[in-house]
């Protein structure tokens, strides 16, 4: 079983996503910036979609449970993050067809 912490929700160094491997097959993803209710930055998103491709990538890994750090899953986009008006699309590309 490996597990990563969350640091306090002050430090520069903090994750905006944590993975913690539970057991059975298990995976807990955690979104983690409490103090704005887990408003998806770029940082989260893109962290996000990383840990996402590794837990795909893993057949030991069956089941993933998204969950949130603090009192709220998720508040939506983080509005105050400019980087997030460079590209309109956020959502990574798909590819063609049923797989």
């Amino acid at each position: 079983m490996s597990q990563h912490e969350a640091l306090p929700p002050d430090s520069a160094a903090e994750p905006a996503v944590v993975l913690e491997e539970v057991e059975h097959g298990i995976a807990l993803l955690k979104l983690n910036r409490p103090s704005t209710l887990n408003a998806m930055n770029r940082q989260l998103i893109e962290q996000l979609h990383a840990h996402i491709d590794a837990v795909d990538q893993r057949e030991d890994l069956r089941v993933l449970i998204l969950t949130g750090a603090g009192r709220g899953f998720c508040s939506g986009l983080d509005l105050a993050d400019p980087t997030l008006l460079e590209r309109p699309q956020l959502n990574r590309p798909q590819p063609d067809g049923p797989q």
